[in-house]
């Protein structure tokens, strides 16, 4: 995240005083290096714009119903290292997330979490109506 926060630091050069800075936006799992948010801060970050997921890894954000497409309906989805498993199908994170995607269009309903800590906190800044059903 560090590393990608730096490549729009050159582009835009100061992210303090950039129109953009309220526009970039960091997203953290909920296992992260303790003093990255900090970090992200300093780098021009703001603060506000710092989204931390409550569960370590994306994959526990994918719509519902497409998660149910891949490994039918069941208890929540399990993520050891690169592979995510439910219902005794896995699949590596990259082959899932390529599934995912090529099934999402605009009426997929998305995860209420998802929804709320991304989505809204996006389109309150651009000021745009809520994504919120």
């Amino acid at each position: 995240m560090k590393r990608a926060v730096y490549f729009a630091q050159r582009l835009l050069t100061d992210l303090q005083t950039s129109p953009y800075r309220d526009r970039i936006f960091a997203v953290l799992d909920a296992t992260h290096q303790a003093t990255l948010s900090s970090e992200l801060g300093r780098m021009g970050v703001s603060p506000a714009n710092i989204i931390i997921w409550p569960e370590n890894g994306v994959e526990y954000y994918y719509p519902p119903s497409l998660l149910d497409d891949v490994f039918g309906s069941g208890a929540k989805i399990s993520i050891v290292g690169d592979e995510v498993s439910r219902n005794g199908l896995t699949y590596k994170k990259g082959e899932l997330v390529e599934m995912i995607v090529s099934k999402l269009d605009s009426d997929t309903v998305m995860e209420p979490v998802f929804e709320k800590l991304l989505i809204d906190r996006i389109s309150e800044k651009l000021g745009l109506a809520s994504g919120a059903s």
